[in-house]
């Protein structure tokens, strides 16, 4: 029998701090999941993805230096399976980042109805992929 997935981990990564901050905090009220980090700078949320290994990263598109797209592909370069929500204000990306692979796209202002419902998605994807690979 499969066992229900506990809770996830995510990481936040947004070059703008009220962004970050407003996500963090819809987060907290979704018991199932853990905030392991948010980053601002993308150079150094590649490293924190890589070191911290989440569940999902909420990434933002458009950033300061490099932006989501190199995020992602950079990460993927290296951990391929990992999972990423676009959350941004830009619906001109979504084409793009479905091509690119993204678990899920969601537009700012966030609405926590659909930020739960994405996660309970994820959430049963991720079992049903488990049950694929055992």
């Amino acid at each position: 029998m499969l066992k229900a997935m506990q809770s996830i981990s995510c990481i936040i990564v947004d070059d703008d701090i009220s962004a970050r901050k407003r996500l963090e905090c819809l987060l907290k009220k979704i018991s199932d999941v853990t905030i392991l980090a948010d980053a601002g700078n993308p150079a150094k949320a590649i490293d924190i993805i890589i070191e911290r290994k989440p569940n999902i990263v909420f990434l933002e598109i458009e950033m300061k230096g490099r932006n989501g797209f190199e995020v992602m592909k950079e990460v993927k370069s290296k951990m391929p399976d990992m999972a990423f929500i676009i959350v941004t204000a830009q619906e001109h990306y979504a084409i793009r980042a479905i091509n690119a692979g993204v678990n899920g796209y969601l537009m700012k202002p966030l609405d926590y109805d659909e930020l739960k419902e994405m996660i309970n998605k994820f959430m049963k994807v991720s079992q049903y992929n488990c049950l694929l690979k055992n």
